[in-house]
């Protein structure tokens, strides 16, 4: 079942957001000038501008599981 939300719904929802290991490398395992290249044009032209004019973001598939106890 694919869900879709809200980075700050989650944020919200739960106490703690964990970047599965299948995804680490892409978020923080590389260290290439290519990949620095990559995240700043990610954070500056997406995340930056997305919050600064109030635009959604479709980020396809982003692979976790919510736990509950």
């Amino acid at each position: 079942m694919i869900t879709k939300h809200t980075f700050w719904s989650l944020c919200k929802k739960y106490n703690k957001i964990e970047v599965p290991i299948i995804q680490r490398d892409y978020a923080q395992g590389r260290e290439t000038q290519e990949v620095e290249r990559i995240r700043n044009k990610f954070i500056n032209e997406f995340l930056i501008d997305s919050i600064l004019n109030n635009k959604n973001i479709e980020l396809d598939f982003v692979y976790g599981s919510v736990l509950t106890f």
